[in-house]
């Protein structure tokens, strides 16, 4: 069989000064499927950065394996990007569409790719346009999932056009729809979290104790676009992937996510723990799957997926979709014992990719790390992967970059905790103890032992 796998980038990307490294490398990934999958072609067309796909040289070039040819396109439309898959014949065409801030959006184009290949016989396995539209905007996600049946914050959307448009018509006297807004706000139950529409992860993300915070935000000149007003709820966040396509899907046991002191989850500093246990009562887990699996089904997943959750008093609410590969991707790979490569492929092939029984992980990350201390991390049996990704030109310490890094090597949750235990004593200045505090929580909640 002949396999592409794809993926897209709307955004200019620095390779002189924004750089990625990863251990292991990609490209020692890749060898292996090659050779394990002899019968097999694999072509991979995509953009810089490679998300997932390739490691990035500092002059910019890529590492290419033996046995897989890769195509790294310049080309931006839709047509060039369907015409240059289309040379390579395939038999199947796998989206593996990644995310790069502000919006995330890449995966709307690789739909609108595979709708193209479609139209010329190409068999591909990729979210609809339709699907990857509801998804991208937060207004849609939410009415999508309030008119199917989910369990979402009650929310105020708020048009930045309508709340200023007094700006631009002098003859406004008292703008209406800015007061409605506030009144539907003011009868929310607070605190109250304030996002984009569009935008990508928790980037930009605020939260309000009070009214009085919300408007004083509202009014401020952080806002230049669409927000919704969420009310935030009580409760423990996860995540999950889900893969497949309509009938037969897979729903893979949740990780639990760490929030910041502001109650949410921060994309360049937190914790996930898992997987859930099956047994673990406390979590609701026949439910949660109940929920995805018709969820996926009423969305017409086809692919990849990531949901954002949380567990309430009153069960399983559903806070975001995102149709791509996602922070937890290469997580789920060390936890099943495989790689992001092998699960691409087989995922192309029909098959189930997480068939070995799951071992208890940690995935972290922390600020930039000097090349001694990821010798001396690496160095350890229970290290999975180690990626850096680093800003060079950033002045502030919080956008320099991260160090991601993903352990773990029992099957016991209890073996994780010891693993986190020798990892703080041995690792003090990476591993403090409020991380460890708050990881053996964590840990408790998916076991079982505590109660959310």
């Amino acid at each position: 069989m002949n396999i592409v796998f794809f993926s897209t980038n709307s955004n200019t990307f620095p390779h002189e000064t924004f750089r990625i490294t990863r251990v292991p490398l990609h490209r020692s990934e890749w060898e292996a499927v090659a050779k394990e999958f002899l019968e097999h072609r694999f072509t991979i067309v995509t953009q810089m950065p490679c998300m997932f796909l390739a490691d990035i040289m500092t002059d910019g070039s890529i590492l290419k394996v033996k046995g897989i040819n890769y195509i790294i396109c310049k080309e931006n439309s839709v047509e060039e990007m369907c015409n240059v898959i289309l040379e390579q014949k395939p038999d199947i065409a796998l989206a593996v569409s990644f995310w790069q801030p502000p919006y995330d959006w890449n995966c709307l184009k690789d739909a609108m790719i595979a709708e193209a290949l479609e139209s010329y016989g190409i068999k591909t396995l990729c979210h609809s346009p339709q699907t990857m539209n509801i998804c991208f905007n937060k207004i849609q996600t939410e009415e999508f999932l309030k008119s199917n049946g989910f369990r979402v914050p009650r929310s105020v959307h708020v048009s930045h056009e309508l709340f200023w448009t007094e700006r631009s018509h002098g003859e406004i006297k008292s703008n209406v729809y800015k007061e409605y807004v506030l009144s539907q706000i003011q009868a929310l139950t607070f605190p109250v979290i304030i996002k984009d529409t569009v935008g990508l992860s928790s980037y930009g993300m605020e939260v309000a104790r009070t009214y009085k915070e919300a408007v004083h935000y509202l009014r401020s000149g952080k806002t230049h676009s669409d927000r919704i007003v969420q009310e935030y709820i009580e409760g423990v966040q996860f995540g999950t992937e889900i893969y497949g396509s309509p009938g037969s899907y897979t729903i893979l046991p949740p990780f639990a996510f760490s929030v910041n002191r502001f109650g949410i989850t921060s994309p360049k500093q937190g914790i996930k723990v898992g997987p859930a246990k099956e047994d673990a009562e406390n979590l609701r887990l026949k439910e949660l799957y109940e929920m995805l699996n018709t969820l996926a089904q009423n969305l017409n997943l086809k692919g990849i997926a990531q949901v954002d959750l949380i567990l309430s008093r009153d069960g399983w609410y559903i806070l975001e979709v995102n149709p791509r590969l996602s922070g937890m991707t290469e997580t789920y790979a060390a936890c099943y014992r495989t790689t992001v490569s092998r699960v691409l492929v087989n995922l192309a092939l029909g098959k189930n990719p997480f068939t070995n029984e799951p071992i208890s992980v940690c995935n972290f990350k922390l600020p930039l790390i000097s090349e001694e201390e990821q010798k001396k991390i690496l160095s350890r049996p229970d290290v999975h992967f180690l990626r850096q990704t680093q800003n060079t030109l950033a002045r502030q310490e919080r956008e320099k970059g991260y160090c991601e890094i993903v352990f773990g090597r029992g099957k016991e949750l209890s073996s994780l905790k010891e693993e986190l235990f020798l990892l703080q004593k041995e690792c003090p200045h990476l591993v403090d103890e409020g991380f460890l505090r708050q990881a053996t929580g964590m840990i408790g909640l998916l076991d079982g032992t505590s109660k959310n």
